[in-house]
Formats: structure tokens, C-alpha cells, sequence
């Protein structure tokens, strides 16, 4: 059974308080060895780099769980801007570098018994986030 601090918490919200907290060391010169300070940074620059492998930004949202647009399944949900989540109800079409899925759509304010039918084509490798 998850505990509520458990379900809300962001995979990447650890990622995030260890660049802060290096980025902090760094800025107020509590790391004063060079080698450390090459040490930090270049450690600062991996956790970034896995940062953005796993998560993307959204307007009116922020940081969200993403994966690549070829990783979705039928019956799994995709968040866009603003919140907006559609699920994904069939994949209609796949080539070498595109998928094309068959979407339903919630509006904005989570009506899904209004819901629309939509096809939207993603290269296989863009980074989707990851609706509820």
C-alpha cells in the first residue's frame, strides 16, 4: 500500500534536490578544492542530463513523466499542455520513424463523457508525458 507521500512524489523530484543542492555548493563556495569542484560539476551534469531523459516540460503544468512516443500501449493516457490528457484507444498506423495512434480526448476540464476521437502522428522517439 503506497503512503500519500509516496503517490505524489515525482520520480525526478530526487534528481532535482541534488542538482539544487549541488548548484547551491557550488554558488556559495562551501566546495573550495578544485578537484571537488570538477567533481561536483561534472556530477551536476550527468544528474541533468538524466533529468531531461525522463521528463518533460508542459505549459501550465511543469516537470511531468515522459517516455518515448513508441512505449505507449492501448489504454494508457497522455498529458499534453495545459493538463490535457488523452488516451490512447488504438495504434492506427506504425512506419519506420512514425506511429500514428487513435486518441480520445478529454476537454480541458476533464469531460470525458464529451470526449472526441482524434489521430495524432508522433515520431516513435519523441518524449510524451505521462497522464493519470
Amino acid at each position: 500500500m503506497e503512503t500519500k507521500t509516496e503517490k505524489n512524489v515525482h520520480p525526478a523530484q530526487g534528481l532535482l534536490k541534488e542538482i539544487k543542492k549541488l548548484r547551491s555548493a557550488l554558488n556559495n563556495r562551501i566546495i573550495i578544492d578544485r578537484n571537488e569542484r570538477i567533481t561536483a560539476f561534472n556530477k551536476m551534469w550527468r544528474l541533468e542530463a538524466a533529468l531531461e531523459a525522463c521528463t518533460i516540460k508542459l505549459q501550465g503544468v511543469g516537470l511531468v513523466e515522459a517516455k518515448p512516443a513508441e512505449d505507449f500501449k492501448i489504454g494508457e493516457s497522455m498529458m499534453w499542455n495545459t493538463g490535457v490528457t488523452s488516451k490512447v484507444i488504438g495504434i492506427v498506423k506504425t512506419t519506420k520513424n512514425f506511429i500514428i495512434f487513435k486518441t480520445l480526448c478529454a476537454n480541458i476540464w476533464g469531460d470525458w463523457s464529451r470526449a472526441e476521437e482524434y489521430e495524432r502522428r508522433l515520431k516513435k522517439t519523441r518524449l510524451v508525458a505521462i497522464g493519470d
